[in-house]
């Protein structure tokens, strides 16, 4: 990666050499287990047979990371769909709309009207 891109943002990034090296440095990447074809146990303990560092996310139980797996998509788990490969940051929005998490009674419309306008729409 060309971090000479980012030379113009030194000003107000603070240590931005340290920056830089996070920049360089290999992602960790979220894999979402298919749970209708498999567990994340299972997806863990095969990723693990081939030497990936798998540990679960605590963010959701269907989440793996995996360090050092640049191509997620060339292993035979991806093609049998067991998993396809997801950004955190998308995991982590999709959790706030889970419905354990809304506080329905602080909300003044009644649901069943909520429910039928997204019918209608």
């Amino acid at each position: 990666m060309d971090i000479t891109a980012f030379a113009p943002y030194a000003s107000f990034i603070p240590d931005f050499p340290a920056f830089c090296t996070a920049l360089q440095a290999p992602r960790t990447c979220c894999l979402r287990v298919n749970t209708l074809r498999t567990t994340p146990e299972v997806v863990q303990a095969l990723l693990i047979a081939q030497g990936y560092d798998v540990m679960s996310s605590p963010l959701a139980p269907k989440l793996l990371l995996v360090d050092h797996l640049s191509h997620p998509g060339r292993l035979r788990e991806a093609l049998l769909g067991y998993y396809h490969p997801q950004a955190f940051t998308s995991a982590l929005a999709a959790r706030s709309w889970r419905r354990s998490l809304v506080n329905w009674s602080a909300i003044s419309v009644p649901r069943l009207a909520v429910k039928r306008r997204i019918w209608r729409s």
